[in-house]
């Protein structure tokens, strides 16, 4: 009954979930004697797969992208994650909780503040590139005493 809850749970909050700063949970679960197999993202232009952890506070971002879109996903633990549209200036904040994830498309600046200790994949369509960054400097106002940080 356990499985079937979690599960459950996933599929509500997945409902009405779309790409482009709203985020989603796995897309597949299955967990039985063994341990767990979570389907995060089963579709994507991605050419690049990053993984890390952070201490609580942590900051991440204060920028946007021109050309790349990424997924970005809470493996354990929890951040908030602002948006920013570049363009408009609408704004957006996302509270995640693992196993979520939040897709960021190019023109949303971010910045992730990690709220408990936490492990996270990140997704990108463009591979970074010291002579092509594609990342651009952008002052998110987040959280109290969030620092700015690429």
């Amino acid at each position: 009954m356990r499985v079937e809850r979690r599960i459950a749970n996933i599929e509500e909050r997945m409902i009405g979930a779309r790409r482009g700063g709203q985020h989603v949970g796995p897309t597949f679960v299955r967990e039985d004697e063994r341990g767990s197999f979570i389907e995060v993202v089963n579709s994507g232009p991605w050419e690049t797969v990053i993984t890390g952890s952070m201490r609580a506070g942590a900051v991440l971002g204060n920028h946007y992208h021109k050309r790349t879109r990424m997924f970005f996903f809470l493996a354990s633990g929890a951040a908030h994650v602002h948006v920013v549209s570049v363009t408009s200036r609408s704004r957006d904040c996302h509270e995640l909780t693992a196993p979520e994830g939040l897709y960021l498309e190019p023109g949303q600046a971010h910045a992730i503040r990690f709220t408990g200790k936490s492990t996270f994949i990140l997704l990108k369509s463009h591979p970074y590139r010291e002579d092509d960054r594609d990342t651009y400097p952008f002052a998110v106002a987040t959280d109290e005493g969030m620092a700015n940080e690429e």
